[in-house]
């Protein structure tokens, strides 16, 4: 029976030195941003947009643009108008 005992005892430490240890999840940490931050992130925002923008319109000449979208408004204003 002494030898059943010492097996169990072995094979208890055997299976404690394969444990693994798993930690608890850590809370996530909540950042917070000074004003002065804040308001660099928005700017360098701001700005990506401005350039995005602006390579969308390279080369455009916005009132031209306008005055295109009125004579197509118009036209096909027109263009119901008649079909009636």
């Amino acid at each position: 029976m002494d030898e059943n005992k010492e097996n169990s005892v072995e094979q208890t430490q055997a299976t404690d030195k394969n444990v693994e240890t798993v930690e608890a999840p850590k809370e996530a940490e909540t950042k917070t941003f000074t004003e002065k931050q804040v308001e660099e992130i928005v700017q360098r925002r701001l700005e990506r947009e401005r350039n995005k923008v602006s390579k969308k319109l390279d080369g455009v000449d916005l009132d031209e643009a306008k005055k295109l979208l009125e004579e197509k408004k118009t036209e096909r204003a027109r263009t119901l108008f008649t079909a009636r």
